[in-house]
């Protein structure tokens, strides 16, 4: 709350920061996602299911993701259904569908392994699921919630949908495990918006940023 420059990961924050903590936002800076630790690892033969990251914590809205897994499970049982997590297996969630814990090449594989990739959230700054799961080959549908609505274009690259909405989730995903062409589009656009987010971008513009709050003199501007 003190008055000084702040910098944001995400365009939604611009304002909270400005009405409730006071200063300038100097500048949005998004994160980045490393392409060499994210990428599809697997054989598109091997991509059959769907995904997501289960937490505990309010902000990623628990209910809606067991629902939705619920739904999915009963609508769809043939279809793989992923789940990796910090938190301990919930009693609604399959032994056989959770890892806890993953190593990096383990999340990676399951992204990899996942036709779509849900994110359920109430609240984020900047959802890193998302580009990851892009990275990797993903067709991405998530909740706006924040952050996700600068990586996602509802329809183009991703789905974007309405908080707390499980059956709006559940035919979204649905609509991508049958619609093949729908899901290649989207999978395609969402590799293009996956290379506008890398680190090298990101410490470019803190430098700028950095840079334009020093008012440094007789020295050349940062380019990005």
């Amino acid at each position: 709350s003190m008055p000084m420059p702040k910098i944001v990961v995400a365009n939604y924050l611009t304002e909270i920061v400005a009405r409730h903590h006071g200063g300038e936002v100097l500048a949005v800076v998004h994160n980045g996602v490393d392409r060499d630790e994210y990428f599809s690892s697997v054989a598109e033969s091997q991509r059959d299911g769907v995904g997501v990251i289960y937490s505990s914590h309010p902000s990623k809205d628990p209910a809606t993701i067991l629902s939705v897994i619920g739904e999915l499970s009963r609508r769809r049982p043939n279809v793989p259904i992923r789940v990796f997590s910090t938190d301990r297996r919930p009693k609604q969630i399959s032994p056989k569908m959770y890892w806890r814990f993953p190593s990096l090449e383990g999340a990676r594989e399951i992204y990899s392994r996942s036709l779509v990739w849900i994110l359920a959230s109430m609240s984020e700054g900047f959802p890193a699921p998302v580009l990851e799961a892009m990275a990797c080959g993903c067709a991405v549908v998530a909740t706006d919630c924040g952050g996700s609505r600068d990586m996602i274009v509802d329809g183009e690259n991703g789905f974007l949908l309405p908080v707390g909405n499980d059956q709006e989730i559940v035919r979204r995903v649905e609509l991508l495990l049958d619609d093949t062409r729908l899901r290649s589009e989207i999978r395609s656009k969402a590799q293009e918006t996956v290379r506008q987010f890398s680190w090298e971008k990101c410490v470019c513009e803190v430098e700028g940023a950095l840079e334009r709050v020093s008012s440094a003199r007789n020295r050349q501007p940062v380019e990005c």
